[in-house]
């Protein structure tokens, strides 16, 4: 990556790091393992490329760049709930450095419970699945306040919400779904899956999100450039 992008997201990940951090939904997250289960990943320093694909989509097309971050910050939050329930399924052991959250609440359990063995396995899994689910809510809201705070058409707001809850989520499931199935496939059997699958598979689990990025913060930009100009000629 060049200086200059690299410059900017580590000045987005600043900003959306504070937004996410001032955000009042925190109080429902309870008891403490929730809460540290769900904010785990996101405090821990990060890359955030598909929320400065979203920033920089919106400024593209004529958007303040800070209307965006409500946004963006819903962005970071989808990719991390499908990072804690993909680590479970990888039986994954570190994210970005740090325990991955499934082994935190495990450890988690047999600090704070007295759990033993199989036991706390199985509570850092279920935590760590309770936690993704919170975390995939979290960004609907989020987006929400693309409108409630930022102004954007609610008519934009909702379809960018239909499109990462239908077309988005479908796609990611689709293609983790597949690399699961290619996880549990025989060696010998490899030839069932062709290069197109390997591809179509990356696509799902990678490449839909940064679409969807792109996608939202254009729509958010242009939509704002919209209203502002309606304004100006009214």
């Amino acid at each position: 990556m060049s200086a200059k992008l690299m410059e900017f997201l580590k000045e987005k990940e600043q900003q959306l790091v504070e937004y996410m951090k001032s955000s009042e939904v925190q109080k429902y997250f309870r008891p403490k393992h929730i809460h540290d289960a769900v904010t785990s990943y996101i405090y821990r320093s990060a890359k955030r490329l598909r929320p400065g694909v979203l920033i920089m989509s919106c400024g593209c097309l004529g958007g303040e760049e800070r209307i965006a971050i409500p946004a963006a910050a819903a962005v970071e939050l989808f990719h991390t709930w499908t990072l804690v329930h993909d680590d479970i399924i990888d039986n994954d052991s570190l994210r970005r450095g740090k325990p991955t959250v499934h082994r935190l609440m495990e450890s988690a359990g047999k600090r704070d419970l007295n759990l033993e063995g199989s036991l706390a396995e199985d509570y850092g899994r279920d935590i760590a699945i309770l936690a993704g689910d919170i975390q995939h809510a979290w960004s609907v809201t989020f987006l929400i306040e693309t409108t409630t705070k930022m102004g954007v058409d609610p008519y934009i707001t909702l379809e960018i919400i239909k499109y990462m809850e239908s077309y988005a989520i479908g796609n990611l499931i689709y293609g983790e779904t597949f690399d699961v199935q290619m996880g549990m496939t025989d060696s010998k059997d490899t030839e069932k899956f062709s290069q197109d699958d390997v591809i179509d598979m990356l696509w799902g689990k990678t490449g839909v999100l940064y679409g969807f990025s792109a996608l939202a913060g254009g729509m958010i930009g242009k939509g704002h450039l919209i209203l502002m100009t309606h304004r100006l000629q009214h």
